[in-house]
């Protein structure tokens, strides 16, 4: 294979020899350093392979031996020297080609990070930046061993770190580090639980301090549910970091009005393009024609080439118009919000949920009712001194 690419790049030529004695003329030629090969014995004749740059050579010595060589094939890359050698541009495409991959793939240009949480991630990629590892740096700059070793001094949280470059990418697996749980006591303070709103017990879990109230009675806002202040069986009195569990059943009211007259944007006119490349956090406007002041909105699309991000983004001009929407329409805005609450709401279970809606004066009201299950305990701190 190597022999074969060897030999296109020389160019070879393909010749018949006649006359009396080709092989005194095959030992000639070797003996005078050209390499012959595919040596065949025809009819009347023979052929043979050379490379072209030796084909003179063999005239001459073909001359002096009393035989005659014809030229019967040739090929290779010269050939296609001759044919565009008067196009200066074609050279120079091919070498500033063969620089531009050269000289990316030098380079970094993707970073993964695994194994961490965005906001830790975000905190290493700062620190990689600070020591010289970012999108279109050098790649042979940066020392792994020493990059992995100061990230994991610089952060506290990450406990062991592995950078590895394959190709254009730097794939960063990191290790958090497990932090020790929370100290809850201090020898000044001690805290109580009380309930964050007004509720009905359903489940205590207590872990430190004495239980104020039982399950299935009703607290209020501001209640103390557990006391960091307790009494032995001597009546001495010890003083605790009270830490509890209080799921309880509590009621909570939602309301979203809607209008039923709304200003929305509308498309004005036709999409206008504009075609940007993106190098190393840098951002070049390539085609399209500037535009004017008018509100747009803009949908973009981008695609990777040797490196360089290029990013499609096409704004639509926009116009704020009145419309009029009916009653069904508003209540489905309205309940797509509620929905949306309901989502958002984290350690939480809806036991029961009514939603009660009613138009006055052109806004849509509608009020959601729902009873939920959620822990309520809420720690509140407060200082003592030791009795001497």
């Amino acid at each position: 294979m190597l022999l074969s690419v060897i030999r296109w790049l020389k160019g070879t030529v393909t010749f018949i020899i006649m006359g009396k004695f080709p092989e005194r003329f095959i030992s000639a030629c070797r003996k005078s350093g050209i390499h012959l090969w595919n040596i065949k014995r025809q009819k009347d004749n023979m052929s043979a392979n050379a490379f072209a740059s030796d084909y003179k050579k063999i005239r001459h010595i073909a001359r002096r031996n009393t035989v005659k060589v014809r030229l019967k094939n040739k090929k290779g890359a010269y050939l296609l020297r001759k044919k565009y050698r008067k196009r200066i541009g074609i050279p120079i495409g091919i070498f500033a080609s063969a620089t531009i991959v050269l000289l990316f793939s030098t380079r970094i240009w993707k970073i993964e990070i695994k194994g961490c949480e965005s906001r830790l991630a975000d905190s290493i990629i700062s620190e990689l930046k600070e020591n010289g590892l970012k999108i279109g740096c050098i790649k042979n700059g940066i020392n792994v061993k020493d990059l992995q070793s100061k990230i994991m001094l610089e952060e506290d949280e990450v406990s062991w770190i592995s950078i590895n470059i394959v190709g254009s990418t730097a794939y960063i697996e990191v290790s958090e580090r497990r932090q020790p749980p929370e100290k809850f006591f201090d020898s000044n303070n001690v805290a109580n639980i009380v309930a964050e709103c007004d509720a009905q017990i359903k489940y205590l879990e207590i872990y430190s301090g004495q239980a104020m109230v039982k399950v299935g009675e009703t607290v209020s806002k501001g209640d103390i549910l557990v006391s960091g202040i307790m009494e032995d069986q001597y009546g001495k009195k010890q003083f605790k970091y009270a830490r509890a569990k209080v799921i309880a059943r509590t009621e909570q009211e939602d309301t979203v009005e809607i209008p039923l007259k709304q200003f929305v944007w509308q498309k004005a006119g036709e999409p206008k393009v504009r075609w940007f490349i993106e190098i190393a956090d840098r951002s070049v406007a390539v085609w399209g024609l500037p535009l004017k002041e008018e509100t747009y909105s803009m949908n973009q699309s981008s695609k990777k080439f040797l490196g360089i991000n290029i990013v499609k983004k096409i704004y639509i001009p926009q116009k704020k118009v009145e419309i009029m929407l009916t009653e069904k329409q508003a209540k489905e805005q309205a309940m797509k919000i509620l929905d949306s609450y309901d989502e958002v709401i984290a350690g939480e279970k809806i036991v029961s949920c009514t939603r009660k809606a009613e138009l006055l004066n052109g806004v849509l009201k509608v009020t959601e009712n729902k009873v939920v299950e959620k822990d309520i305990a809420v720690t509140r701190e407060f200082e003592w001194q030791k009795s001497r």
